[in-house]
C-alpha cells in the first residue's frame, strides 16, 4: 500500500483514462457519421474539453466536499433539470448543435443518452479519484 505521498499505479491509470477519448476520436466521429450525423471536429474537441475541464474536476471536487453519494445525486438532479431544455435545443439545431437540425427525435434522444452516459462516466471518474 502506497504511503500518503505516493500515487498508486491504479490511481495513475485512472488519471490517464481520458486519453482514450483523444485516441479514439476518429472512431467516435465515424460512429456518428454512420448514423447520419456529421459532427464538426471543433464541436468534438470542445465537447472533449468540456468533459476534461468540467465533469472530471467537478466530480473530483464535489466528491471531496460532499462525498460520493450526495455528489452523484446532485449530478443526476442537474442532468434531470438541464437535460430536457438541452434536448429541445438540440432538436431545434440551436447554438452549438446547429449540425443536428432536422434529425429525428429518436436519433437525438439516442445521442443525448449516449452523451449523458459519457458525462456521467467522467463525473464518476472524478468521484473515484476523490476517494481516499
Amino acid at each position: 500500500m502506497p504511503s500518503s505521498g505516493e500515487v498508486s499505479p491504479l490511481r495513475l491509470l485512472l488519471w490517464f483514462l481520458p486519453v482514450v477519448d483523444l485516441l479514439t476520436l476518429p472512431r467516435i466521429l465515424a460512429y456518428y457519421r454512420g448514423r447520419g450525423i456529421l459532427v464538426p471536429r471543433s464541436h468534438a474537441w470542445l465537447a472533449m474539453l468540456e468533459r476534461w475541464a468540467g465533469y472530471l474536476p467537478a466530480g473530483y471536487l464535489l466528491g471531496r466536499w460532499l462525498g460520493p453519494l450526495p455528489s452523484l445525486l446532485l449530478f443526476l438532479l442537474a442532468l434531470a433539470l438541464a437535460g430536457p431544455p438541452e434536448l429541445f435545443l438540440m432538436g431545434r439545431g440551436r447554438g452549438p448543435w446547429r449540425f443536428l437540425r432536422g434529425k429525428g427525435w429518436r436519433l437525438l434522444a439516442g445521442v443525448f443518452l449516449l452523451e449523458g452516459y459519457n458525462a456521467l462516466g467522467y463525473f464518476s471518474l472524478g468521484l473515484l479519484l476523490s476517494l481516499p
